[in-house]
């Protein structure tokens, strides 16, 4: 709530801003428009108008069989993309 007080107050300076107080109402401006950056940095930070990050999602498929061992248990090998298996330790 105290970043959108300081964009709106950052607002209301903006639209009172006259040729003879330009220079100082650009620097409250600014300033108070740091501050609501600081305070919410995702709605008025600087990556915020739009600018999106490019995400990537990778899929690994991988494929598993069942190997019974000379002990009875079973486990799963993995089966590489050439159709051998993974070795075990």
């Amino acid at each position: 709530m105290a970043a959108d007080n300081c964009a709106e107050r950052a607002l209301e300076v903006a639209d009172g801003a006259t040729a003879a107080t330009v220079q100082a109402d650009r620097l409250r401006v600014s300033t108070l428009l740091w501050h609501a950056a600081r305070g919410a940095p995702h709605r008025y930070g600087a990556k915020a108008e739009g600018r999106e990050e490019e995400r990537r999602i990778i899929i690994e498929v991988r494929d598993f069989v069942p190997v019974t061992r000379p002990d009875g248990t079973v486990i799963a090998r993995e089966i590489l993309p050439d159709g051998s298996f993974v070795d075990e330790d």
